[in-house]
């Protein structure tokens, strides 16, 4: 093959394209790279809040909070709060994986070390710790209750119809970690803070590592 007159082997064809390629893959990692860490570092000027400190802070903030899925949080069949359900399912190349088919996010109840805060739902679940087998090609994995959490979000009126105070709502996409991570929203009226946001359990940061 020629370009302009001079010929070149196809090998060096192939090792320039291949080239090209790996060069176009390093610039996307660097990339993610560059934006996962401007994310944690955000994270981490994020301020952790309490239940009382919910109430006490303004509609629009963003905050972080950190506890646990209370026991009083309504529990699935699988023994779990939230969860994604998950079928066997085979790929392009005919081998069997787990797919994601629907994701379970109602509500939730989060106990901080002063008091319970209300999360809304619709929030994404990320790095779930518990997984549960259902049927030999069906299985749910997510957080039961006592899961410690962090939710990251933006703090909102109450949730409608419950007295909870302050509510956290997730930002999107804001999901919720396995001690490992979250994002939420929130704010309060009444001793427990609500918030709308996007659940994780565990430590957010990590997951987002």
């Amino acid at each position: 093959m020629s370009w302009k007159g001079v010929e070149f082997p196809i090998a060096v064809l192939f090792l320039a394209g291949f080239g090209g390629c790996l060069l176009l893959q390093g610039c996307i990692w660097l990339f993610f790279l560059f934006t996962s860490n401007q994310e944690l570092a955000r994270l981490e000027q994020l301020p952790v809040v309490s239940a009382a400190g919910l109430r006490d802070s303004t509609t629009g903030r963003e905050v972080l909070i950190e506890g646990r899925i209370d026991e009083r949080s309504p529990v699935a069949e699988s023994g779990l709060v939230a969860y994604h359900v998950e079928q066997l399912r085979e790929n392009s190349d005919g081998d069997l994986e787990w797919r994601t088919t629907e994701t379970i996010a109602p509500p939730l109840l989060v106990l901080l070390a002063d008091g319970p805060v209300q999360v809304s739902g619709d929030y994404s679940l990320r790095n779930p710790p518990a997984e549960v087998t259902m049927s030999s090609d069906l299985r749910h994995t997510g957080f039961p209750v006592h899961t410690p959490l962090i939710a990251i979000g933006m703090i909102v009126d109450g949730l409608e119809g419950q007295n909870f105070g302050p509510s956290l709502s997730p930002r999107a996409p804001a999901p919720i970690l396995s001690r490992k991570h979250r994002r939420l929203r929130c704010r309060a009226h009444g001793s427990v803070a609500s918030c709308q946001a996007s659940v994780c359990c565990c430590w957010q940061l990590a997951l987002l590592c």
